[in-house]
C-alpha cells in the first residue's frame, strides 16, 4: 500500500485527506492482508487509519486531513468481506485441482467419496424375528393384563413401564426409541405460524385486568383485518370457537356440566371442522362406524353370521383415497372424571389405529414396505381438559408402535388463555401436518412396487384371525 499512498500524496495538488485516498485508491486496501478472515468495520477502520498515519509521519507530512467520517466504513468492510470469499474459493479449488493432478500422475487411486453411516438404527433380522415370535405368543401369556397391548401385537410406549413391552424389548429397549425417534417428525412451518398468530391476537389479554368474553370477542373480530394468509384465517376461526364457548353474562361453558355430545357438537367438532375445511380430508362426525374396524371383525365370522356394525368412533379423518386416518374420541365432558373410561378409550383407540393400517396394508399387498414407516395413524383423545395426540406406525415391517405425540392443556379462563390457546393451534396443525404427509406416503405406498415382497408377509399373519369355515354334517342311516 506504500506504493499507493506515494501515488497519491505526489499527485495531490491540495492537503491530502484519508476519505481522499479511500474513494481513489481501493484496489490499494483490498490487497491489504487483515488479521482476521472475517471482517468488522472496526478492524478496517482501524488499520487503513494506521496505515495512513504511519505514511504521514514517513513522509513528514503535517497537514493531513484525517476526516475518517466521510468514508463509509460499512461498504468497504462489506466490499472486502465479499472479495476475500471469492478468494477463499478460488485458492481452495486450485488446492483442490493440483492435489488431483498429482495423485493422477503418480498412479494414485482417488480417495473414495465416504459413504455416511446409516441414520436409522440398525436392529438385526434374526432379533426383528424373534420380536415377531414374542408378540404373537403375548396373546396366550395369563401373566399379562388383558388391557396390555402386547396381547394385541402392539408395542405400548405411552403407559410407560409397560409389562408386556419392556420384557419383549428387553436390551433392546434404547435402540427401539433410537427407531421410534429416527420416525418422528419435525414441526412444520403452518404450526409454528399459528402459534405465533394466536400469540400475537389473545397477548393483549396479559395487559388488562378484568377480561371479559366481550373483550376477547373484539380482539379476535379485530384480528380478521392482520389475518393474511390461510394459516392465519384457519387460526383465528379457532380461536373463535374458543370465544363462543362464553356467554354474555360471562358463564364459561367449558367449565360447566354438559353432556358428551353438547361439548363435542359446541367445541370439539368445529375446531377440527375449521382444520380440514378445504382439504383433501373428509370429517366424518357423531358415533360414527369404523369401517377398518368391520372387516377385521368380520374375517372370523362363517358365511351364515351376522356382519359386525364396527367400532363407534365420536369422529374420524378419512384420506382422499378413501382410508381412515385418524379417529377421535371424547372420554366424558370435561366435568366428569372417570379415569378407567379414559384408559378404556386410550386401549380403544390402540387397537382401531393397528385395524386402520392393516387394512391400508392389506389392500396394497405388494407395496414396497421400505415406505410403511411413513405411514402414521393418528388418534386424538379428549379427557377433561386435555387433549391427548397418539400416533400408531410400523417403524419396523410387522411390527406396531403406539407412541405420545403430545398432550396439550386446552383453554378455559380467559385470563390465561393465550398460552393455551396457541398450543391448540398449533398441535392442530401438527395433526393436519402429519395426515397430509401420511396421505402422500399411501399414494406412493400404493404405486411402488416391491419385488421382495413374498419375502414376508408377517404383517398380515400376526395377531390376525383366520376365515372360518363349519364343516358339513353327514348323515348315516
Amino acid at each position: 500500500m506504500d506504493a499507493a499512498f506515494s501515488e497519491y500524496f505526489d499527485s495531490n495538488q491540495t492537503k491530502p485527506s484519508l476519505s481522499g485516498f479511500v474513494n481513489g485508491y481501493l484496489s490499494a486496501i483490498e490487497n491489504v492482508e487483515f488479521n482476521s478472515d472475517c471482517l468488522n468495520f472496526k478492524t478496517v477502520k482501524s488499520t487503513v487509519i494506521q496505515a495512513f498515519n504511519d505514511f504521514c509521519s514517513k513522509r513528514g507530512v503535517t497537514d493531513a486531513v484525517i476526516d475518517k467520517h466521510y468514508v463509509d466504513w460499512d461498504s468497504l468492510t462489506k466490499h472486502l468481506n465479499e472479495l476475500y470469499q471469492r478468494r477463499h474459493v478460488v485458492d481452495d479449488v486450485q488446492v483442490i485441482r493440483s492435489q488431483v493432478i498429482e495423485e493422477l500422475s503418480v498412479g494414485k487411486a482417488l480417495p473414495s467419496v465416504p459413504t455416511p453411516p446409516p441414520s436409522l438404527p440398525f436392529l438385526d433380522s434374526g432379533i426383528i424375528r424373534n420380536m415377531r415370535k414374542q408378540l404373537r405368543s403375548a396373546k396366550k401369556d395369563k401373566s399379562l393384563s388383558d388391557m396390555d397391548l402386547t396381547k394385541h401385537g402392539i408395542f405400548d410406549m405411552v403407559s410407560y413401564p409397560n409389562k408386556g413391552t419392556v420384557t419383549i424389548l428387553g436390551e433392546h429397549m434404547r435402540l427401539w426409541c433410537q427407531i421410534l425417534k429416527h420416525n418422528s417428525l419435525e414441526p412444520c412451518d403452518e404450526a409454528l405460524d399459528a402459534r405465533k398468530f394466536a400469540k400475537l391476537v389473545l397477548i393483549t389479554l396479559y395487559t388488562v385486568k378484568n377480561n371479559t368474553p366481550k373483550l376477547l370477542k373484539e380482539i379476535i373480530k379485530a384480528s380478521k383485518d392482520i389475518s393474511t394468509s390461510t394459516v392465519e384465517k384457519v387460526t383465528r376461526k379457532i380461536l373463535k370457537v374458543y370465544c363462543n364457548q362464553f356467554r354474555a353474562n360471562g358463564t364459561n361453558r367449558l367449565e360447566m356440566e354438559r353432556s358428551e355430545g353438547d361439548y363435542g357438537a359446541s367445541f370439539v367438532y368445529p375446531l377440527f371442522f375449521h382444520l380440514f375445511e378445504d382439504t383433501s380430508f373428509d370429517l366424518l362426525w357423531g358415533e360414527v362406524k369404523l369401517i377398518a374396524s368391520k372387516q377385521y371383525d368380520d374375517v372370523s365370522l362363517c358365511d351364515e353370521d351376522r356382519r359386525s356394525s364396527g367400532a363407534n368412533v365420536d369422529g374420524k379423518v378419512m384420506s382422499s383415497c378413501g382410508f381412515e386416518i385418524c379417529v377421535i374420541e371424547i372420554s366424558r365432558a370435561p366435568a366428569v372424571a372417570d379415569y378407567n373410561h379414559y384408559l378404556g378409550d386410550r386401549f380403544k383407540i390402540a387397537l382401531n389405529l393397528k385395524k386402520m393400517l392393516k387394512a391400508i396394508v392389506k389392500k396394497h399387498p405388494f407395496a414396497d414396505k421400505s415406505l410403511i414407516p411413513n405411514i402414521k395413524m393418528i388418534g386424538i383423545q379428549l379427557y377433561r381438559h386435555q387433549m391427548s395426540v397418539y400416533c400408531l406406525s410400523m417403524p419396523v415391517w410387522g411390527i406396531y408402535a403406539f407412541e405420545l405425540v403430545k398432550i396439550i392443556t386446552l383453554p378455559t379462563n380467559i385470563d390465561h388463555c393465550a398460552i393455551p390457546a396457541s398450543q391448540l393451534a398449533y398441535m392442530l396443525f401438527v395433526v393436519k401436518d402429519i395426515l397430509t404427509k401420511t396421505q402422500d406416503a399411501m399414494e406412493k405406498f400404493a404405486t411402488d412396487y416391491d419385488s421382495l415382497s413374498d419375502e414376508d408377509n408377517s404383517v398380515t399373519e400376526s395377531n390376525e384371525p383366520s376365515p372360518k369355515t363349519k364343516r358339513q354334517k353327514t348323515w348315516t342311516m
